[in-house]
């Protein structure tokens, strides 16, 4: 792994790892169209062979409340728009991975059908809170009730 932006991503991929995910990547950017798009994680869950786009946030002393996590749904609602996008570069530099399982996965389906999960991970002090799939359902929630 290489640098981290902040100790709470090293935290994040650590708490990853030991729940089996495979770290694809870390503080990457895409500019597509003209968006430019920042992943704090993605990573690669065997298992159920999904690939999770992961938010990290962090602090000292903010206790979490909702308001904030769905304020990301706006900054982050791109990744909706353009995550088969993530998906494909995923795809075209598979074997960078050397992964099996993803390299099965990847050259057996088409980029639309790969289970996705838009994940946040805050971090209070040295308490992690994991919310997999929650900017999904927070968006659909929003869009719906909009």
């Amino acid at each position: 792994m290489g640098h981290f932006r902040h100790p709470s991503e090293k935290q994040a991929v650590q708490f990853l790892q030991k729940k089996g995910h495979i770290i694809l990547e870390h503080n990457l950017i895409f500019r597509i169209e003209t968006h430019k798009i920042e992943v704090d994680i993605i990573s690669f869950e065997p298992v159920f062979k999904k690939v999770h786009f992961v938010e990290v946030k962090s602090s000292l002393n903010h206790k979490l409340d909702f308001e904030f996590m769905y304020s990301l749904i706006n900054k982050k609602k791109k990744w909706l728009k353009y995550y088969i996008y993530f998906i494909k570069q995923i795809k075209e530099n598979i074997e960078k991975y050397e992964n099996n399982e993803l390299l099965c996965l990847f050259r057996d389906i088409n980029e639309t059908e790969i289970p996705v999960s838009f994940d946040f991970i805050y971090i209070l002090k040295e308490e992690i809170h994991y919310f997999p799939q929650f900017i999904f359902e927070a968006a659909k929630n929003y869009y719906l009730n909009s």
